[in-house]
């Protein structure tokens, strides 16, 4: 039996191109480890957000997951540049977020970001995150 594991958002729509921008941390082992397991998407890193942009434009990305810790680029400047580029019209934002930093969400979802996953967090909070759907553990 072959098994086929993807990401597929609420409306059906397959992940396929995910660009992650944040600190290279532990936490991108578990991005690669979870993203690996998925069939054809494809993963791209930076740790700034005017490049991790970029990245979006060129690759037709369908997820950014953004990291809040401390960037060059604030992630509140990500979140607006990403919902005022018609290029980018239909990224999807997912936050990354510590737990000392929570406090943050709120603003970041009201500029566009789309929902958040609390670090550190398990492969299957992040699948359900791309997937669009709360994680009941």
């Amino acid at each position: 039996m072959t098994r086929t594991a993807v990401a597929t958002d609420d409306h059906g729509h397959v992940v396929r191109r995910v660009v992650h921008v944040g600190p290279p941390d532990d936490g991108v082992d578990l991005l690669r480890i979870v993203l690996d397991g998925l069939d054809e998407v494809t993963f791209h890193e930076s740790a700034d957000g005017e490049h991790a942009l970029e990245l979006c434009r060129e690759h037709r990305t369908d997820v950014l997951l953004l990291d809040i810790a401390p960037l060059v680029m604030p992630a509140a400047d990500v979140v607006r540049a990403v919902r005022e580029d018609p290029a980018l019209v239909d990224l999807r934002v997912i936050l990354l977020v510590d737990r000392a930093r929570a406090h943050e969400v709120e603003e970041l979802v009201a500029a566009g970001a789309e929902t958040y996953v609390i670090k550190p967090c398990g492969p299957h909070e992040l699948v359900a995150a791309l997937q669009g759907r709360p994680y009941d553990a």
